[in-house]
């Protein structure tokens, strides 16, 4: 869980190699820059995806990334579009349809 790296003050790009050969699957989500366990849409609080995005690239992981959204039941969709333009134009992440 990338905002759990986070809120422990481990910088999720550097914990992303060193577990990788463990990780079966990522969960994605902002944290402010206090790194109180509070989730954000991704491009709203403190946490370098684009940095997280490239480390987990580098692993070559090809497995699922889950948003983690729950803090926005009033409005999922709208955040859900939110996270998927951040991920897609800040961070470069595509869907599962586009990998094929």
């Amino acid at each position: 869980d990338i905002g759990h790296a986070y809120c422990v003050e481990e910088p999720p790009e550097e914990w992303v190699p060193r577990l990788a050969a463990h990780t079966r699957h990522y969960h994605v989500e902002d944290i402010a820059a206090t790194r109180e366990h509070k989730h954000l849409v991704p491009g709203r609080g403190a946490i370098d995806l684009p940095a997280v995005v490239r480390a987990i690239r580098e692993t070559n992981y090809n497995g699922f990334v889950t948003v983690e959204l729950y803090p926005y039941l009033d409005n999922p969709d709208a955040a859900g579009r939110e996270a998927k333009d951040y991920l897609e134009g800040e961070c470069g992440f595509g869907t599962a349809d586009e990998r094929g």
